[in-house]
């Protein structure tokens, strides 16, 4: 990796896994501290932590370099029938 890294992209790939910051730290081994920094971006991982989250979610390291997150909508007929953490993960899967 090049040294950028997309902290967007890290949050969108932990909910379409539908997981919470403290499952994602402990399958990449790492704080779960660490990884709400990461997200929010006010700390960058190294390269050794990019490469225990990219294993952890399955994905390819340069998945967290891309520059964007792509947005995408989700409608549901009625607003009682979703929970707020089953939205965050279609939406993520969608954008994924």
């Amino acid at each position: 990796m090049d040294g950028h890294f997309n902290p967007g992209l890290l949050k969108l790939a932990r909910e379409a896994r539908g997981w919470s910051q403290t499952t994602l730290a402990s399958e990449a081994n790492v704080g779960q501290g660490s990884v709400s920094k990461y997200e929010k971006g006010s700390m960058a991982p190294g390269p050794r932590q990019v490469e225990a989250l990219a294993a952890a979610l399955a994905m390819p390291v340069a998945f967290f370099a891309q520059s964007d997150v792509r947005p995408a909508a989700v409608l549901y007929r009625s607003r009682v029938l979703r929970s707020s953490r089953r939205e965050a993960t279609v939406r993520a899967r969608l954008n994924l």
